[in-house]
């Protein structure tokens, strides 16, 4: 299970890759993050926002439509992720 973006900040569909890997100063994010070439058009964000794959400290939000337009996984799940994805590692998102 994951959680999606809401319908007002939808996570975009299609073929991406990681940009970035690195532990996150907000423990919210849960204890690490990967950002992604892709894009959301996240509500405050005039022209949306990085969308992110991370863990997080309410893992109750997982299997919901409750982000910004990132994907949110349990925090075992991220830490297994860490241990295999780097920067340049392609990425599907599909409903």
């Amino acid at each position: 299970d994951v959680a999606v973006g809401a319908t007002d900040a939808p996570t975009p569909l299609g073929r991406f890759y990681v940009t970035a890997a690195f532990r996150p100063a907000d423990d919210f994010l849960g204890p690490w993050a990967f950002e992604t070439s892709a894009y959301a058009a996240i509500s405050d964000w005039p022209r949306g926002g990085i969308v992110g794959l991370h863990g997080t400290s309410e893992p109750g939000s997982v299997g919901e439509r409750a982000s910004h337009g990132c994907i949110r996984v349990y925090n075992d799940v991220i830490l297994a992720l860490k241990q295999r994805v780097r920067p340049g590692t392609p990425i599907r998102i599909r409903a």
